[in-house]
């Protein structure tokens, strides 16, 4: 989940010039080979490409789909030198646009809205989750897939515009927006969903004793399936690993402040501005990007790992 708020920053900054831009843990596992980091199996999606591949559920707001479009709209048309910025292959692949592209479509599969709960969705065994509170984005994709794991051999479906959708791993890809997203300017919107497609991965495969906790309703231990962040000292969320959704939200923020040859002066200062606000959120950013903690894994497993 991206839940800091930008809005007050992003507001001043956008009164100082320029038009606006457009800124949540069975099977075997399979090695896939890719340019950037490693991965780690199951890893469907699109191979690149310019357009990204979203399904938006109906029961979307106008508004909410008109600013989901145009913040993605926004991400396909920057031309950003990812060569310039550090850590940006190893997270997508490659130096390009169309490398974060790839990324988004592995990951982010459905739009859901703000008053959409994915256990209403479910088929069979609804739980509740927590609310309440303001956020840009939420991914509850290896929520909805432990869902699944946890009703085996029973079969669990979400339904998406009427369609049983399979739940085959954390990949589902199902993000729901914030009610503060529309509030955004496009390159903040862009930056949260690139954030959010981070949560889809279960790099490792879940644990048994873990997708078991969070049926008790018990906190994650083991935070890598997901990706979840924790609670900094400092306050508020943060994440716990190298390379988690912070990490990978900072690059791409300096993807569009350093490395973007089509973006406005203030989409640039929108990343930046993001960059700056981000960067103590991400764990050990500079070492990260330093090598300390080696490659990023960007890959994703199915696999359940039986540790009770």
């Amino acid at each position: 989940m991206r839940a800091m708020t930008l809005l007050v920053m992003l507001l001043i900054l956008a009164s100082c010039g320029g038009s606006g831009g457009g800124g949540s843990d069975s099977g075997q596992r399979e090695q896939e080979t890719t340019t950037g980091g490693t991965t780690d199996g199951n890893t469907t999606g699109s191979s690149g490409g310019s357009k990204i591949d979203l399904t938006y559920d109906s029961a979307l707001s106008t508004q909410e789909l008109t600013s989901i479009k145009k913040s993605m709209n926004v991400l396909e048309s920057l031309k950003i030198s990812g060569s310039k910025v550090e850590g940006f292959s190893e997270v997508f692949g490659g130096n390009s646009t169309s490398n974060v592209i790839r990324y988004l479509n592995q990951r982010v599969n459905y739009i859901f809205s703000q008053n959409t709960e994915y256990d209403s969705r479910l088929v069979l065994n609804a739980f509740q989750s927590p609310n309440g509170f303001s956020f840009y984005a939420k991914n509850p994709s290896s929520y909805i897939w432990y869902t699944s794991v946890i009703n085996e051999p029973r079969d669990v479906k979400i339904i998406i515009n009427n369609q049983p959708i399979d739940i085959s791993s954390s990949r589902i890809g199902v993000v729901n927006l914030g009610d503060i997203f529309v509030e955004s300017d496009a390159i903040t919107q862009a930056i949260t969903i690139v954030h959010e497609a981070r949560h889809s991965d279960c790099p490792n495969g879940a644990k048994a004793s873990e997708i078991q906790r969070w049926f008790n309703g018990l906190g994650p231990i083991d935070r890598t399936c997901g990706q979840l962040h924790g609670f900094c000292a400092e306050g508020g969320s943060c994440d716990l690993l190298p390379w988690g959704p912070y990490a990978i939200d900072f690059i791409y923020s300096k993807a569009i402040a350093d490395a973007c040859t089509n973006c406005s002066e203030l989409q640039k200062q929108q990343g930046q501005v993001n960059a700056n606000f981000v960067q103590e959120a991400a764990y050990d950013i500079q070492g990260t990007l330093d090598g300390k903690y080696g490659n990023p894994n960007m890959g994703n497993s199915k696999t359940v790992r039986d540790d009770l």
